[in-house]
């Protein structure tokens, strides 16, 4: 849960999320859901049975998490952040209760895109305090995690993504940026953690004038790896 853009186009919108993981750390592919009524579609890490990224379809939302360092010296006791992204989908605010005061520090964003309307939004939980944030739909955005990337590594990749900008065009929707700051296993660059991470994989989820639809590339299967949900 560790690099994730929003790109505004012409005719919609992507967001994407590369999730630096433990190479050996089993996950599903994205698939359907069911909590209390709702379908929802998110891929799913098998470990500990939450996500990083998930949408609820017929609702037009989505919400992708990234983990964040912490700004205070509290302990933590063992919840896992991956419940956020569908707890935001079912309960909305809601789901900033008492137990977000046991889970570690978080971004979580969050974008709703029904009737012709986007609102994107940034909730960041630093084990203190809560700040949310309403941004600009008309506007690209690039978050890096602050646990594993340090302050100048997150500026080369704020340099790199708006470079990237200017390349773009309404088929690749800032794909090949993801592709190009996946991490090798053990790379340098991450600030902690740094035993057998790598990037595992990319989700993203983009809005065009005729329809909707999620990618996924498991980059361990390689070329194998590639699982497209349409979600019209």
């Amino acid at each position: 849960m560790c690099i994730v853009s929003y790109l505004p186009t012409d005719k919609g919108f992507c967001i994407t999320s590369n999730r630096d993981e433990q190479i050996h750390r089993p996950t599903l592919k994205p698939d359907v859901h069911f909590y209390q009524g709702k379908k929802l579609i998110y891929p799913k890490d098998v470990e500990l049975g939450g996500t990083w990224f998930a949408l609820d379809p017929e609702s037009k939302k989505a919400s992708c998490l990234l983990n964040a360092k912490s700004t205070s010296k509290s302990k933590y006791p063992k919840i896992t952040r991956g419940r956020l992204p569908i707890a935001w989908l079912e309960q909305g605010m809601g789901c900033f209760d008492n137990q977000m005061l046991q889970t570690a520090p978080f971004v979580l964003i969050t974008l709703e895109y029904s009737h012709n309307k986007t609102q994107l939004s940034s909730f960041f939980w630093d084990g203190k305090d809560l700040r949310e944030e309403r941004l600009e739909n008309n506007q690209a955005y690039l978050w890096c995690s602050s646990s594993l990337y340090e302050p100048e590594k997150n500026e080369a990749f704020q340099k790199s993504f708006r470079r990237e900008l200017d390349l773009i065009d309404e088929n690749n929707n800032l794909l090949s940026f993801h592709q190009k700051v996946a991490q090798p296993l053990n790379s340098s660059i991450y600030s902690e953690k740094n035993r057998d991470l790598q990037t595992v994989s990319i989700t993203s989820l983009t809005s065009t004038a005729k329809n909707y639809h999620l990618d996924y590339f498991d980059l361990k299967l390689k070329t194998e790896g590639f699982h497209r949900i349409n979600l019209n």
